[in-house]
């Protein structure tokens, strides 16, 4: 898992830190495997390719199009709480906690990663 962030933004940096010592903590995956993150600066996102899933970290709106550019190319999901990303169709995924937990999908944005979800999942998420 990569986790995108700008160094030049101390909310963003300070997002990821935070994110890598949770998922570092110990997040196991299905089959016996662990989750382990990567911090990947947006002047770094070639480092993306070794990662199936990217989470951006909030602060990055000048980066969505470099970011949705890579991450498609190499079919990533992208997972954001920047619901703005996901109504640009930069970023897959959006989840949203406030005041109830909301998850908004981009088709077009997985559509151009290639990445296909099932039509349960697709029932289960808003289209922002």
């Amino acid at each position: 898992m990569a986790i995108v962030y700008d160094p030049a933004n101390a909310v963003s940096r300070t997002d990821a830190e935070s994110i890598k010592k949770i998922v570092d903590s110990g997040i196991k995956i299905q089959g016996g495997g662990k989750l382990d993150a990567i911090l990947v600066s947006v002047s770094e996102l070639g480092k993306l390719s070794r990662a199936k899933i990217a989470f951006l970290t909030p602060g990055l709106s000048a980066h969505y199009t470099a970011i949705n550019r890579a991450t498609s190319a190499a079919s990533i999901i992208t997972i954001t709480t920047d619901i703005e990303c996901v109504r640009v169709a930069k970023c897959i995924i959006g989840v949203s906690t406030q005041p109830n937990l909301t998850i908004y999908y981009s088709k077009e944005a997985a559509d151009n990663a290639k990445i296909e979800f099932s039509q349960a999942f697709s029932m289960l998420v808003k289209q922002p």
